[in-house]
């Protein structure tokens, strides 16, 4: 059952799905026993980009490869055994679909029958349950657990490739999550990351705005479904009480509650050491948005997303 029914953490960037991803692999159930730093917080993005679950450049943190901890025996595996897929996948790639899978996908994002029958013909669902049965021996785990913020956008996919699958959607006051973007923004320039790196966090009030409207109706859609698979919770219920929170998200799962989930971590963070905040001890407030995004700014965006606050339970800052 716990192979049919992985779990997949999605929702905004910058919403917190990384705090939560990190809190439920120190669960026994998803804890990566093969991973010699005790959790790994690596976006597979198998949905939002299956282009590229066949890339073996070593990329920590990003992608099929990193997802299987960079384990050659368990990814040349896959390989061979999806062999037939990845030659008709490049195939596609290469002379069918220009720009590879999204370029076709973004033209159809509200065509749900069609987007499926698409992913089938890619034969995405083949390839998807071929790396993850592979993926859970690669990194030592009882059951799937994998977080992709933009996987928000593939639900469809997911709900058709894996039936019985559970969702957790997290959000957060839109306030927190732009001045997030300044804040990662801001840590990064300072390291001396490329401006094509940096290009994702440079986003506008507008363009945040636009986004979050979309994404806030994705997770109210699937909210109103009523079948069981979708929880969605807010970041601010989770750092306030994460304990009575996490109970209710393992409730969800199935899966026993485990204090030691919400104990102090004293996890290596030899992969993580960009975002300290991810590996920081569950807290409220992690930073002032003014000292990131001045007044303006502020209340264009919670004039503009108004309603959406409204529906969440957000009262604004400003």
């Amino acid at each position: 059952m716990k192979e049919n029914s992985p779990v997949f953490i999605i929702g905004p960037s910058r919403s917190g799905t990384s705090l939560l991803y990190r809190i439920l692999q120190k669960h026994s159930v998803f804890r990566p026993e093969n991973c010699p730093a005790g959790v790994d917080l690596t976006e597979s993005k198998v949905f939002i980009a299956p282009g590229a679950v066949f890339d073996k450049r070593r990329t920590h943190g990003l992608g099929a490869y990193a997802y299987m901890l960079f384990n050659d025996s368990m990814f040349n595996e896959f390989l061979s055994k999806l062999h037939w897929t990845v030659r008709w996948q490049k195939m596609l790639g290469t002379s069918v679909l220009p720009g590879e899978y999204n370029y076709f996908t973004r033209r159809l994002m509200d065509y749900r029958a069609t987007r499926i029958m698409f992913w089938k013909f890619y034969q995405g669902p083949t390839m998807v349950r071929g790396f993850f049965e592979l993926a859970m021996k690669a990194r030592g785990v009882e059951r799937v657990l994998e977080k992709t913020p933009q996987h928000l956008h593939r639900i469809p996919e997911i709900r058709h490739t894996y039936p019985d699958c559970r969702l957790i959607g997290i959000i957060r006051h839109p306030i927190d999550t732009f001045t997030s973007y300044r804040r990662r923004y801001e840590v990064e320039h300072d390291r001396g990351v490329s401006d094509d790196q940096l290009a994702w966090l440079e986003i506008t009030p507008e363009q945040f705005c636009a986004g979050f409207k979309i994404e806030e109706s994705i997770v109210r859609r699937e909210n109103a479904r009523h079948d069981g698979s979708f929880m969605s919770i807010r970041y601010e219920d989770f750092t306030n009480d994460p304990q009575e929170t996490l109970k209710q998200i393992l409730f969800f799962l199935g899966e026993r509650y485990e204090e030691q989930c919400v104990v102090g971590d004293e996890t290596d963070k030899a992969y993580w050491d960009v975002d300290p905040y991810l590996f920081a001890d569950i807290r409220r407030k992690t930073k002032d948005w003014r000292e990131y995004i001045n007044q303006e700014e502020a209340e264009h965006i919670e004039a503009t997303l108004k309603q959406s606050m409204e529906r969440l339970g957000y009262e604004r800052y400003t």
